[in-house]
């Protein structure tokens, strides 16, 4: 996310875009939720628990660019 200078919510929108199995959890979310807060000045996330189905994490990154 440093490196590539993209939000939270953009990294993890692509992948789980290109591997929607992919679910990481809450342990893993929250520490990169802080670095972002940190480093960008707010979290561009605003769920702390991804959608069990992956349809549903699928949904929620859809409109992420």
């Amino acid at each position: 996310m440093v490196k590539k200078a993209t939000s939270l919510r953009e990294a993890l929108g692509t992948l789980v875009r290109a591997r929607p199995a992919v679910c990481p959890n809450p342990g893993f979310i929250a520490p990169l939720k802080n670095m972002e807060s940190r480093v960008r000045g707010e979290s561009s996330l605003d769920v702390d628990v991804l959608p069990a189905k992956k349809e549903d994490r699928v949904a929620l990154f859809r409109l992420a660019v």
